[in-house]
């Protein structure tokens, strides 16, 4: 069964569908897999550390969004939206779909 983080996100991703936006579930981690030979495994990296959950286009920005259900960011999280907010783009942090809403409406885009 997903965990309440989860649960928000998926609750996010289809608040956003519904309205019309598009958002994209971001995964990053590891993950094994066969390598050459059927003893030998390898991991592939994909994502970068601390990438937010979501990312969302709207009039031409890129809104990325991370989701927490009562915890802290981490220092990777931290980091990443550092260099997101650098580059001009906006980074929410959002614990509900009323969060998101409320960040909808204060850029405008409500």
């Amino acid at each position: 069964m997903p965990g309440p983080e989860q649960l928000i996100m998926n609750s996010i991703l289809e608040y956003l569908a519904i309205r019309g936006f598009l958002a994209l579930r971001m995964n990053s981690g590891a993950h094994a897999v066969a390598a050459n030979g059927a003893h030998k495994r390898r991991f592939i990296r994909y994502g970068v550390s601390g990438m937010a959950d979501i990312l969302m286009l709207s009039k031409g920005r890129a809104i990325f969004i991370e989701v927490k259900a009562g915890s802290k960011q981490s220092a990777s999280q931290q980091g990443f939206e550092s260099i997101v907010k650098s580059e001009g783009c906006l980074y929410w942090l959002c614990r509900s779909i009323d969060d998101v809403e409320s960040q909808l409406k204060k850029e405008g885009i409500l």
